[in-house]
């Protein structure tokens, strides 16, 4: 490393260089109103959906999304898109408590946006620069460096990840696993058609395990039964949420 910060943290050490970029956080994503499940499962597709939370953010650049992680409630980002340039989309997930399908009940989230740090520098605070390019690596005079206290990695067959101890842990990453199932219905003569999504869901204040819900389910044609799933390494990221705006 050509410059660098070294801050020692307890039994952690976090080191900073020019070579890399540090985030910062943006600020808080605007919500917009809870979405509740809705649809009947009896009905052709769409049949029954899981509800949602939408959030909209105005930033030039690439963003990183934080989530909160309420206990035991299950958590997650369902998909981030951009419609224009400078504008992004957040679709995120909260739920609990669920319906006789398996559908939860939809709760408010705070997520939050880390971002890169542009070409100005803040008025005031440490400055390092890339040293070839002089591109700002790291602005600490912006809000909330992003200075992660812990990560948890699962396999696909890894249900349970420790967390370290923190006043508000807030996470960044998703599990990777979504699941599609057919199956004889009540129906004679029909199927029902199930997706399923996983999500995380904090059990302690150090624990952290996935778990999956049903976030669509309709009644299709009879058809042959399958069972489709993607399952793969979920990596979740933990940073103290207790201090961000």
């Amino acid at each position: 490393m050509s410059a660098r910060l070294r801050i020692r943290n307890g039994a952690r050490e976090l080191v900073v260089t020019s070579e890399g970029r540090l985030p910062y956080c943006l600020g808080k994503a605007t919500p917009q109103p809870v979405v509740q499940p809705a649809g009947d499962v009896r009905n052709a597709a769409p049949g029954r959906v899981a509800g949602y939370q939408d959030y909209r953010v105005y930033h030039p650049g690439p963003i990183l999304v934080a989530f909160d992680l309420p206990l035991g409630r299950k958590v997650g980002i369902v998909s981030v898109t951009s419609p224009a340039a400078g504008i992004w989309d957040i679709r995120a997930y909260c739920g609990a408590s669920p319906d006789a399908f398996g559908f939860d009940t939809q709760y408010a989230l705070d997520v939050w946006v880390f971002v890169l740090p542009g070409a100005t520098p803040a008025p005031k605070g440490l400055i390092l620069r890339d040293p070839i390019s002089q591109v700002i690596a790291a602005d600490f005079g912006q809000h909330s460096p992003l200075f992660p206290r812990g990560s948890g990695v699962t396999g696909g067959t890894v249900t349970r990840v420790d967390i370290p101890l923190l006043q508000r842990p807030v996470g960044i990453g998703m599990p990777n696993f979504w699941s599609i199932s057919e199956s004889a219905g009540g129906i004679p003569g029909s199927f029902d058609h199930e997706e399923r999504r996983s999500f995380w869901r904090r059990t302690s204040g150090t624990e952290l395990s996935t778990t999956s819900s049903v976030v669509q389910r309709y009644t299709m044609p009879a058809g042959d039964p399958h069972q489709d799933g993607l399952d793969g390494e979920s990596t979740i990221f933990i940073i103290e949420g207790a201090n961000l705006p």
